[in-house]
């Protein structure tokens, strides 16, 4: 119930805010056959990542990557595929907390890799 909670929420806030990629997109390849985006993701925040959502930024595709029991822990490093190349918006989730504001690639190629580091300073937890 939550994963969907946060999913429309990012739809939504995609949607109204009229999020776009800051490349263009159009020597970008649809599908990527041998290797994706790669997303570096270092958990800075105090509490655990349980999942990570991604919405394309054209809002064509949704996926999420839950991360194995019990989650990535603050100051453990990652790397995990993209969805595909493009454009993506991300949100994690975990203890009942969440980023904002969301963060946004630029266009990915298929080789690229995003570096990601959530900290305190985007850190919102309910409660």
């Amino acid at each position: 119930m939550r994963s969907l909670r946060a999913r429309s929420l990012v739809m939504v806030l995609g949607l109204s805010l009229g999020f776009a990629c800051g490349e263009e997109e159009a020597d970008i390849p649809e599908s990527c056959d041998e290797q994706q985006p790669t997303l570096a993701l270092d958990n800075q925040t105090g509490n655990t990542i349980e999942v990570i959502h991604f919405v394309a930024c054209d809002m064509s595709e949704q996926s999420d990557y839950p991360l194995p029991p019990p989650g990535l822990a603050s100051g453990e490093p990652i790397e995990i595929p993209f969805p595909g190349p493009g454009c993506w918006i991300m949100q994690y989730e975990g203890d009942g907390c969440f980023n904002d504001p969301r963060e946004q690639t630029d266009a990915l190629d298929c080789d690229a890799t995003w570096t990601w580091t959530p900290t305190v300073d985007t850190h919102i937890c309910a409660g």
